[in-house]
């Protein structure tokens, strides 16, 4: 309620509601010969309230453009305070009342004496004073010297009203001093303002109710909002930054890194520097690249928290981040990575609902397709930043986040997104060796600052201090002896923060202060050294201490994904021959770290497992098969045991903890070590088999464990398997790859080799295709060996050839063909008609494009929508080479017109090809030529390339419409300007007579910045 007309509605519906109720008691007091008299005196009472409310309504309906013009009635108003207690008594009349109403067929004057009035006498009572009250405080509003009161808050009128009571008391206690008649107005007055308080009061004690209420709502609101956005971060990706950024800066010493944040580089790319000085300008991406060790971590942790403490200060700042984890690969998808960032910026809101819109749509998103889809997250996280007038996006460790690409190319599509060419800053830590790669995606566009970096030396002093003091030992060290250590430290650091961590360890650890002395001495110099010597320690250890320290690291280097705390206890605890899990085998958790000797840790963001450090990663995978040469081995004896534990275990499901990972991962494990092994080692294949065929309801094996795990979590990767056959079950091997067990099953059970299965989305998918859609060559060719089908395909219409030459696998193509797979095959599904061809050259896999050409493929085969083999190669210039030599028609078009040239745009070296084997330079699309689709996309390369080659600079497209529109459209300032250098007409009209000033006029308001709006305008109108 804002207004009078707003305050007249109301009280329209204050007048309905006392009409009802008056209705109830006139039917009632004439129906029925004994109604109370407080019914009969209650009614009239009723009736003068709404002659009252009638007044008032005409009143505020009179006086809105009177006295009452502009007014505003907040709700903590003496007006909406009043209104709102009459409208909760009135209603709470009502409710008491209605029960006297008539019902069904019943005879009105019978019903009525069979029912008892249901007010008791005093409560009627308090509810006639009530409504004479209200009527006195809403009569005494009609007066006009209190017309400004309905708009002051009623806490403020009451101390008025209070006040002017009191005066009124004082003067009627005078007049009485001094035995002068009172005057009968005065005591009207004074019995007034007692009756309109007291009414006052009672509408002030329900309005705390009302508003402890709406608090109590509120919370709830907002809690149930904050659940429901946890919820939607959980389905958007698993990955929780905040957790491990909390690990890793809590680790950091107070002043560690501080220089870094202070230099030029630094502050010029964050925008920090405010001396005038334009040295930053142009560089929005920062990449740190330094050696394994370097303290890159520690870096970007410092850098995150610096930008969270400049963004208290800068208004509408938002700081993102994610910590990259070769650990964790499963996990570290371009979906969840986008999701991840996603997730921390609707985090920011604190309740004002900024990213309601983008919120709903994802709960829109989330109902519909079950899954965030990457280029609809990048969509999203792009609409939320453009709420921010700053946005910083830290990435640690990129090198150990494998399918980079797709992301990097994510980013600097955001980089020049609308809204976020100045806003957005991306900062990075990594390895040297994807320097290269990264320069590809941001040098040209974003304008990449790369420096080295290397530990600092105060940094690492402080660090080995911080040690030496942390000591507790118990040995007294002079203060020569530590700067000793510390000096020699010092020296072999080599720009590393790792190799100092771990000599200080391998010092510390010593027992005394000579063999501390001694082993200072000793300490290899460089990483590797400090490794092996570390391993030579651990296998020096007593044989318990040795062959657990051995087995945590062969478990932590060899699983398939990194291992809970829980999951490796249960792990270490288990030995050959074991009928059910002993507790009393699980290793504590500082006696598992121990005996490692500090090269394990626990990360407490994921309570997991993990090796100290990534290098260290890298050289036990160099050395992973002469230190642990059975180690896969065990691991799948380990997983096949516990999986074999049944009813007879006091454990229930719940508390087997590794389980899940024993069912998802032991067939990894046996593929991985060599079938005499596993046959050695874990009693043959017969004991795998068993498992399998163990599908006892009473179990706790296989199957039936895993089919409620699957109902529970939806999880799919083994498939879900609801039956009970032989043929059902031996996907299980095929999934895993295991060609020894896969053959002593089809010599052994009776086995339907095409018997199709369900994986996931995806049904009718047969041993054979799941086998080359996981690469399991080996098997695949058993399966062929066999008798397998060569042409399945799944639901979703996928086949084998068509699979392994899209994903590049040669050795299965070939197998395929000579299996006389047929060549011309064509997918159903999402990419209906692709054949074998189109899918190898869409990805780029020359050798397996000619291996098809040579085994006759037709080149221009087509796939439903028109696309060819040529069309699909445009992003490969090798691959588009190759094509053309063998005959491959250049100007094809697909069913929405465009050919290979206007395809391959963005990609010079396939336009230079294209155009020398004959392609038009002037076909065009209902868009326009290939040079509109480069100024589309601002691709002033191509653009340039193409006028090069004499594409007419104003080739209009079906409207008339000429390439510089297409550039001013998107907002391509660089694009625009290298049109009009090259004599593009600002002047030029489409087919209607519309110039480029009136299309800027209607579309660019939506398209670009207003900063960008007014650069064209201002850049068009010097140009003519």
């Amino acid at each position: 309620m804002s207004d009078p007309v707003s305050a007249a509605a109301s009280i329209v519906g204050l007048i309905g509601l006392v009409n009802e109720v008056s209705k109830i008691l006139i039917t009632y007091v004439s129906a029925v010969k004994s109604a109370p008299e407080e019914a009969r005196r209650l009614q009239s009472e009723l009736a003068v309230f709404g002659s009252v409310l009638n007044q008032f309504r005409d009143f505020l309906r009179k006086e809105q453009q009177g006295q009452l013009k502009g007014s505003h009635f907040g709700d903590m108003s003496f007006l909406v305070s009043v209104l709102g207690f009459t409208s909760s008594q009135l209603n709470e009349l009502y409710k008491k009342l209605d029960k006297l109403s008539p019902h069904g067929g019943n005879k009105v004057a019978e019903f009525w004496e069979k029912l008892k009035w249901p007010m008791k006498q005093e409560e009627c009572e308090k509810t006639m004073v009530t409504l004479h009250r209200l009527a006195q405080c809403l009569q005494f509003s009609l007066e006009v010297s209190n017309y400004s009161l309905l708009s002051e808050a009623y806490s403020d009128v009451m101390a008025r009203l209070e006040k002017n009571q009191s005066n009124v008391q004082v003067t009627i206690s005078t007049l009485q001093q001094i035995m002068v008649p009172i005057p009968e107005q005065l005591s009207i007055q004074s019995n007034q303002l007692g009756d309109i308080l007291a009414i006052l009061g009672e509408v002030e004690k329900y309005g705390a109710e009302i508003r402890e209420i709406s608090r109590g709502v509120r919370q709830l609101t907002v809690r149930s909002q904050e659940e429901a956005l946890v919820e939607l971060g959980q389905w958007m990706t698993r990955i929780e930054p905040q957790i491990r950024h909390r690990d890793i800066s809590t680790k950091r010493l107070d002043g560690t890194g501080d220089w870094f944040v202070q230099t030029r580089n630094f502050r010029d790319w964050a925008g920090l520097n405010n001396d005038g000085e334009d040295f930053g300008v142009g560089t929005r991406v920062f990449g740190c690249f330094g050696k394994p060790g370097a303290g890159k971590s520690i870096i970007c942790s410092l850098v995150i928290d610096h930008l969270a403490q400049v963004a208290k200060s800068q208004k509408n700042t938002c700081v993102l981040w994610i910590y990259c984890d070769y650990g964790d690969e499963p996990q570290q998808t371009p979906e969840n990575m986008v999701g991840a960032l996603l997730k921390q910026v609707l985090h920011t809101d604190t309740g004002s609902g900024v990213f309601d819109d983008i919120v709903k749509e994802l709960q829109t998103t989330k109902k519909g397709s079950g899954t965030l889809k990457f280029d609809s997250g990048c969509k999203f996280l792009a609409e939320a930043l453009r709420k921010f007038n700053t946005s910083y996006i830290c990435i640690d460790a990129l090198d150990e986040f494998q399918n980079r690409d797709k992301f990097l190319h994510s980013l600097n599509e955001l980089l020049k997104s609308p809204g976020l060419k100045d806003s957005l800053r991306i900062f990075f830590t990594g390895r040297p060796q994807i320097a290269e790669e990264v320069k590809g995606y941001f040098v040209q566009d974003s304008g990449l600052l790369s420096v080295t970096l290397e530990a600092n030396k105060s940094d690492i002093e402080k660090f080995v201090n911080d040690k030496i003091n942390s000591d507790d030992s118990g040995i007294l060290m002079s203060m020569d002896q530590r700067k000793e250590i510390v000096n020699r430290i010092m020296e072999t650091s080599d720009g590393m923060f790792l190799l100092p961590a771990l000599q200080i360890q391998h010092v510390l650890d010593q027992p005394t202060i000579r063999t501390r002395r001694e082993a200072l001495a000793s300490m290899p110099r460089e990483l590797e050294g400090t490794f092996l010597e570390m391993i030579r320690r651990i296998e020096s250890q007593p044989e318990g201490k040795k062959n657990q320290g051995v087995s945590t690291l062969q478990w932590v280097l060899l699983s398939e994904r990194q291992l809970t705390i829980e999951e490796l206890r249960h792990a270490l605890s288990i030995r050959p021959g074991d009928k059910q899990l002993d507790e009393e085998g699980f290793p504590t958790n500082r006696s598992l770290l121990d005996c490692c000797l500090g090269l394990v840790i626990i990360d407490e963001s994921t309570e997991s497992v993990r090796l100290v450090h990534k290098s260290l990663q890298d050289f036990f995978e160099k050395r992973s098969g002469k230190l642990f040469p059975r180690g896969h081995e065990e691991i799948a004896s380990t997983c096949l045991t516990y999986m074999s534990f049944n009813k007879n275990s006091h454990l229930d499901s719940t508390k087997r903890v590794l389980h899940d990972y024993a069912i998802r991962n032991w067939g990894h494990h046996v593929r991985k070590s060599s079938d005499g092994a596993v046959a050695a080692g874990i009693g043959g294949f017969e004991i795998a088999s068993a498992i399998l065929r163990d599908n006892s309801s009473n179990s706790y094996g296989y199957f039936p464990w895993f089919n409620a795990y699957n109902r529970q979590y939806h999880r799919y990767e083994l498939g879900y398997i609801d039956s009970t056959t032989e043929s059902d079950i031996f996907h299980i091997p095929v999934h895993f790859g295991l060609t020894g067990l896969v053959q002593y099953i089809l010599e052994n059970w009776t086995i339907n080799i095409d018997h199709g299965f369900e994986y996931g989305v995806y049904t009718n998918e047969t041993p054979l295709l799941r086998a080359v859609k996981l690469g399991h060559n080996a098997l695949a060719k058993l399966l062929l060996e066999k008798g397998a089908d060569t042409e399945p395909h799944n639901s979703d219409g996928d086949r084998p050839l068509l699979f392994a030459a899209e994903k590049g696998n040669d050795a299965a193509v070939r197998l395929l063909l000579d299996a006389d797979a047929d060549i011309e095959a064509q997918q159903g599904g999402r990419s209906q008609g692709t054949t074998a061809l189109i899918a190898a050259a869409g990805s780029g896999h020359y050798t397996i494009v000619k291996l098809l050409l040579d085994k006759g493929a037709n080149v221009d085969s087509e796939a439903y929508d028109g696309t060819t083999p040529l069309m699909q190669a445009v992003f490969h210039p090798l691959v588009v080479h190759l094509l053309l030599e063998r005959g491959a028609d250049v100007n094809l078009r697909d069913d929405e017109g465009y050919t290979a040239l206007q395809l391959g745009i963005s990609k010079i070296a396939t336009l230079k090809l294209l155009l020398e084997n004959g392609a038009n330079i002037e076909d065009k699309q209902d868009t326009g030529t290939a040079l509109s689709k480069a100024a589309y996309r601002g691709l002033d390369a191509s653009v340039q390339f193409l006028l090069d080659k004499g594409a007419d600079i104003e080739a209009p497209d079906v409207r008339g419409r000429p390439p510089l529109y297409y550039a001013a459209l998107r907002g391509n300032e660089s694009t625009i300007r290298l049109l009009l250098d090259n004599g593009a007409d600002p002047h030029a009209k489409d087919k209607d007579g519309r110039t480029i000033w009136i299309d800027m006029n209607r579309t660019l308001r939506d398209k670009v910045t207003e900063d960008e709006n007014h650069f064209l305008r201002k850049f068009l109108t010097q140009k003519g």
